[in-house]
C-alpha cells in the first residue's frame, strides 16, 4: 500500500495488476487505486480506515501522514501561544503609545501656525498633567523610583528653564499697573513656590537636600 498525500487529503492507494486481452490488446499493467482517503490534518486515523489496515499498514500511515500532521499541528499551536503571548505584552506596553503620542506632538509642532485655529491652552495643559500622572505612576512601582522620578522632574525643569526664556523675551508684556498679586502670573508664581516648597520638605526629610540651619 502507498500513502500519498495530495494538498488536503491522505490517499492509501494499493496496486492493481490488471492481465492482458488479447482481443482488447489492454491490461498486462498495474494500476493505483485509491482504497481510502481522508484529511491531510488528520491527528489520528480514521477508525473505520484503521479498523481495515494491517499493522504494517497502520505503521506506514502514522509514519508518513499522522506524525507530521501532529507536528505541523504542534508547530502550530506553539506559534499561537507565541503570538497570544506578544499581542498580551502589546496591550500593555505604554511604549508603543509614547511614540505614537510623541509623533502627534510633532506633527502639532510642525504644523502649528499662527495664522492657523489658536491652540486649546487647557487642554495641552491638561496634557502635561497627564503625563505627569503616568510618570509618577510608572516611578512609584519601579525599582528605581529616584533614578526615574529624577528623570522627569529634569524635564519639568527644563520646561520652566524655557518658559523663563520666552518672559523675558520682548513678546511678554510687563505687568499692568494695579493690583499684580490678582495677574494670573503671579497666582502661577506662588503655585510655583509653594510647589517648590512642597517638594523640599520630602526631599530633605529623604537626605536628598540639606536643611538650612538658622543663624542666631
Amino acid at each position: 500500500m502507498q500513502v500519498r498525500i495530495r494538498g488536503k487529503q491522505v490517499y492509501l492507494m494499493v496496486s492493481r495488476y490488471h492481465r492482458y486481452d488479447p482481443i482488447t490488446k489492454t491490461g498486462g499493467r498495474n494500476t493505483l487505486e485509491t482504497k481510502h482517503k481522508f484529511p491531510a490534518n488528520a491527528l489520528e486515523i480514521p477508525a473505520d480506515i484503521a479498523g481495515q489496515l494491517t499493522d504494517d499498514e497502520i505503521e506506514k500511515v502514522m509514519r508518513v501522514a499522522i506524525l507530521p500532521a501532529r507536528e505541523l499541528e504542534r508547530q502550530r499551536l506553539e506559534r499561537k501561544q507565541v503570538e497570544q503571548a506578544a499581542a498580551a505584552l502589546h496591550d500593555i506596553d505604554p511604549n508603543w503609545r509614547i511614540k505614537g503620542v510623541s509623533e502627534f506632538l510633532c506633527d502639532l509642532q510642525s504644523v502649528y501656525d499662527e495664522q492657523g485655529p489658536e491652540l486649546d491652552m487647557a487642554k495641552l495643559a491638561g496634557v502635561v498633567v497627564q503625563c505627569t500622572e503616568i510618570a509618577v505612576r510608572a516611578s512609584s512601582i519601579s525599582s528605581e523610583v529616584a533614578e526615574l522620578s529624577a528623570l522627569y522632574l529634569m524635564s519639568l525643569a527644563t520646561s520652566i528653564s524655557k518658559i523663563a526664556k520666552l518672559v523675558g523675551s520682548d513678546s511678554f508684556p510687563a505687568a499692568d499697573k494695579g493690583n499684580v498679586k490678582e495677574s494670573p502670573v503671579y497666582k502661577v508664581w506662588m503655585e510655583v513656590g509653594e510647589a517648590k516648597a512642597a517638594l523640599q520638605i520630602p526631599l530633605q526629610k529623604k537626605g536628598y537636600v540639606q536643611k538650612r540651619e538658622k543663624k542666631d
